[in-house]
C-alpha cells in the first residue's frame, strides 16, 4: 500500500484514493531539480481495464495564468496506457515504453518553465517543427482533455489553500494537432467520437484528420 505521507499533498492522494482506487506505487523523481514530478500509478485490475498515472508536483506551483482564467492557476496531469503497457522502473528502460513517462514529467514542468498555463483544448507539439514523440509511434505532441471517464468529483481538488485542476494528456497525430489549431475543440473532439476513440493511448489507432 502507498502510504499518504509518500507524496508532497495528502490532499492530492486521498483525492484520488477516492475518486480513482488505491495507488500501486510512485515513480518519483531520481534526482532533485527545481521542480520534481512524481508519478503516481494506478495498474490496471478488475474495475479499470487499463493504467491510470497521474502527476504529484506540478500543482505546488501557481501558472502565470491569463486574467479571469484564475481557476486553471493550478493543474495536475492524467495519462492512461492500455492494461499490457509495462509500468514498473525495471520494465520501462526502453524507450520504446518509457515515453509516457518522460513525456507526463516533461509536459509536468512546461508551464513552470515556460510560465504559461494549460487548459482544455491547448497542444503541445513536440518541437517546431513537431518530431514524433519516439520512432516507435506516430504521435508528434499532446492535447489536453476533461477527464470525462472519471468520476465528476475528481475533475476539481479544492484544498486548503488552493483549487487543482485535473487535465488528461493525450498524444496526437500532427494533422490532428494542425486540425485543432485552426479549429474549435470540440470539433476534433466529435471526430473523434466518429472514429470511436477514447483517451487510453493506442499506437494503432486511426489519425482522425488524415
Amino acid at each position: 500500500m502507498v502510504k499518504k505521507d509518500d507524496f508532497a499533498s495528502g490532499e492530492l492522494i486521498n483525492h484520488l484514493r477516492e475518486n480513482i482506487g488505491e495507488p500501486s506505487f510512485v515513480n518519483m523523481e531520481g534526482f532533485m531539480q527545481s521542480i520534481n514530478i512524481d508519478l503516481i500509478v494506478f495498474e490496471a485490475n478488475t474495475n479499470r481495464n487499463y493504467h491510470t498515472i497521474v502527476t504529484s508536483g506540478m500543482s505546488n506551483y501557481s501558472s502565470n495564468v491569463e486574467v479571469g482564467y484564475e481557476e486553471w492557476q493550478y493543474t495536475e496531469l492524467i495519462m492512461y496506457l492500455p492494461s499490457d503497457w509495462p509500468v514498473r522502473k525495471t520494465d520501462i528502460q526502453d524507450f520504446e515504453w518509457y515515453w509516457p513517462f518522460g513525456w507526463l514529467r516533461k509536459l509536468g514542468k512546461f508551464t513552470f518553465d515556460h510560465q504559461t498555463w494549460f487548459c482544455y483544448g491547448d497542444s503541445i507539439p513536440n518541437g517546431d517543427p513537431p518530431q514524433l514523440l519516439s520512432n516507435k509511434n506516430p504521435f508528434a505532441g499532446f492535447m489536453l482533455l476533461p477527464p470525462i471517464n472519471e468520476n465528476p468529483d475528481l475533475f476539481t481538488l479544492k484544498t486548503s489553500d488552493k483549487e487543482i485542476q485535473f487535465l488528461v494528456a493525450f498524444p496526437v497525430f500532427l494533422e490532428e494537432m494542425n486540425f485543432l489549431r485552426n479549429n474549435n475543440f470540440t470539433l476534433l473532439l466529435e471526430k473523434f467520437d466518429d472514429f470511436h476513440i477514447n483517451d487510453i493511448i493506442n499506437l494503432q489507432r486511426a489519425n482522425v484528420c488524415e
